[in-house]
């Protein structure tokens, strides 16, 4: 399912003012490069932009495997997981219904249960990670990326 970060067009018009005819280039070469210039512009125009669009994207994983004090992580390095990056854990959600309108209004999050901490990597994508705070993790517990408040 493709998403889209921002509804927004953009767009940049660049003018030569001074034309090398060809310059030892190929024609083909020439109209290859000519467009650049408008796309770098149109870009930078977006680029400042792109950190809020990017807070909207939420990222979730679980809980693959407990095995006695270490939790496997069905996301590691190539999935943007950093060590020492701490994850909240959450036990299953539920769908919420409105009871009045019988419409589906989302999934609620299930019971927070603690703080991971990502100590390791293993397998393609997978990462290994200790209690940091909390108890009662299960596997398939939804992990989700945890951001303490700055002071």
């Amino acid at each position: 399912m493709k998403k889209c970060l921002s509804p927004k067009n953009t767009s940049a018009e660049v003018i030569e003012e001074h034309t090398r005819f060809l310059g030892n280039r190929s024609i083909e070469s020439y109209d290859a490069n000519r467009g650049e210039g408008a796309v770098s512009k149109a870009i930078q125009k977006t680029l400042p932009l792109f950190s809020t669009f990017a807070k909207r994207i939420s990222w979730v994983g679980r809980i693959a495997k407990i095995d006695l004090s270490r939790f496997y992580i069905n996301a590691g390095e190539p999935t943007g997981i950093t060590r020492g990056q701490l994850l909240k854990v959450f036990g299953p959600s539920h769908p919420i219904i409105d009871d009045d309108s019988q419409q589906f209004i989302g999934m609620a999050p299930g019971r927070f249960k603690g703080i991971l901490k990502v100590v390791d990597y293993f397998g393609v994508d997978g990462a290994v990670a200790i209690v940091h705070a909390g108890a009662g993790f299960e596997e398939k517990d939804r992990v989700e990326i945890y951001s303490p408040p700055r002071q």
